[in-house]
């Protein structure tokens, strides 16, 4: 399966590109996570509050 993989270069590329933004996401953003939780908290809690 990997032979088959290497041996698309369209889809090694693309493989390349995500992972790289993975990456530098995980580098760029250490606190995206906890602030995407505390803005769903907070988004909850006020949807809730209008009903």
């Amino acid at each position: 399966m990997l032979g088959t993989i290497r041996a698309d270069t369209g889809l090694v590329h693309e493989l390349r590109f995500w992972l790289g933004q993975n990456i530098f996401a995980e580098r760029a953003f250490p606190q995206a996570r906890e602030l995407a939780q505390a803005a769903r908290t907070a988004i909850s809690s006020d949807t809730r509050d209008d009903r």
